[in-house]
């Protein structure tokens, strides 16, 4: 139902925010995990992964709007 994918995106993305900004390291494994998170959580929700991406970012406070 669309109102469950809504309320797993906003909870995936608080999480996925938290997360990623607990870690320290930034090599290319860490990359390709991050990437996999956000591809993932665009499958479930039906979203383009852009639009996740930049809603993470958003949370994190590191977008430019």
């Amino acid at each position: 139902m669309p109102q469950n994918r809504a309320k797993f995106f906003i909870e995936a993305v608080e999480y996925i925010a938290d997360a990623r900004s607990r870690i320290t390291t930034d090599d290319d494994l860490s990359e390709r995990n991050y990437a996999r998170c956000l591809e993932r959580v665009s499958q479930y929700t039906e979203l383009p992964s852009v639009l996740v991406a930049l809603k993470v970012l958003e949370a994190m406070g590191e977008s430019d709007r």
